[in-house]
């Protein structure tokens, strides 16, 4: 199994109230990276996009559950 796979199984494992707080932080986390990579303090600009593809999956799931 891929490591994405194995994250998105944890995060369909959580409650809705848990992945609201996991995307408050990833969306801090992902305002701090663009913030770094703006003032060139790191190199690694593929984790910004890593880090909108994990909101992205988090948003999904959030509506996936409040529609059933």
């Amino acid at each position: 199994m891929s490591k994405i796979r194995i994250q998105l199984e944890e995060l369909r494992a959580k409650s809705a109230e848990e992945l609201n707080d996991i995307l408050a932080t990833e969306r801090e986390a992902l305002r701090a990276l663009r913030f770094k990579v703006h003032t060139q303090e790191i190199k690694q600009v593929h984790l910004v996009k890593a880090t909108r593809k994990r909101i992205a999956h988090i948003l999904t799931l959030l509506k996936h559950a409040t529609t059933k």
